[in-house]
């Protein structure tokens, strides 16, 4: 829902975090501006539907320590206006991640944050969150429960925070599964074209998705904006976009009765 307002941490000199919702850097960019009414146009024909994935995908605690220690590359990719994935022991993709416990009652409120900008932008309530990298506390969840939302969207395992950088505690999920107010929702089939060129992700998401029908499963498919987004490299989005239509024109053909439906919208099925 939001970025790191760099002129503003500038200006105050890297001691302060500020972020702008996602809709003013929209407005950087030269061919940008129309993106939102676009996200409604899709929103309205029923093929596009947000849902809730953290205010920003950074994990604040450690880069504003990082750029106050001007570690590494970490200020000069800052000056192009761009997060470091890492630096030292550390990535900073892993927005809910915790060096030490405490930072969970701050991690409640940019995610209350977060859900308030959801609804003012899109005009109605998330009903699921997706944790950047999959990476949350357990502790959250009652709290998420709260704020009204109704699924936690994942994989198989949820990677719990332990106070050590990617060394997670590896927590078993299963569909539908509900713990602490919240339900699991499970992302059973992949489909990530721009990961892996060389892979056919057509056959390999069919096969995903046949078994999860034969587990009497929704196939809930994965896949990334960016194996559709062709601002820097228009390829890139040629062959994501050629690869999914050959993806739903297979499911057609092999599951002529099947329903796409949302997230939210799984939810009142399971009702």
């Amino acid at each position: 829902m939001a970025n790191p307002d760099f002129d503003k941490i500038k200006e105050n000199n890297f001691q302060s975090y500020f972020y702008e919702p996602f809709t003013e850097t929209l407005k950087k960019y030269p061919n940008h501006q129309n993106n939102l009414n676009s996200w409604k146009e899709g929103m309205k024909a029923g093929v596009f539907q947000p849902q809730f994935h953290g205010r920003e995908h950074v994990n604040i605690n450690r880069w504003m320590k990082a750029l106050q220690k001007n570690e590494g590359k970490v200020r000069t990719l800052f000056d192009y206006n761009t997060t470091f994935s890492g630096v030292g022991d550390y990535s900073f993709m892993e927005s809910y991640d915790w060096d030490n416990p405490s930072e969970i009652e701050n991690h409640k409120i940019i995610i209350a944050d977060g859900l308030r900008l959801f609804k003012e932008i899109f005009g109605f309530e998330s009903k699921s969150f997706i944790a950047p990298c999959y990476n949350w506390d357990s502790k959250l969840e009652a709290f998420l429960a709260d704020q009204n939302i109704e699924w936690i969207q994942g994989l198989r395992s949820q990677l719990q925070p332990t106070g050590t950088f990617d060394n997670y505690q590896l927590k078993k999920h299963s569909f539908g599964q509900k713990n602490n107010g919240v339900k699991y929702n499970i992302r059973n089939c992949f489909f990530e074209p721009s990961m892996l060129p060389s892979k056919n992700w057509v056959d390999s998401c069919l096969a995903q998705i046949q078994s999860a029908f034969l587990f009497s499963k929704p196939a809930v498919i994965c896949s990334h904006r960016i194996n559709f987004i062709g601002f820097i490299n228009e390829k890139n989005r040629d062959r994501g976009l050629k690869d999914l239509d050959q993806l739903l024109q297979q499911v057609l053909k092999k599951w002529p009765d099947v329903k796409f439906i949302s997230t939210d919208q799984l939810s009142n099925y399971i009702k």
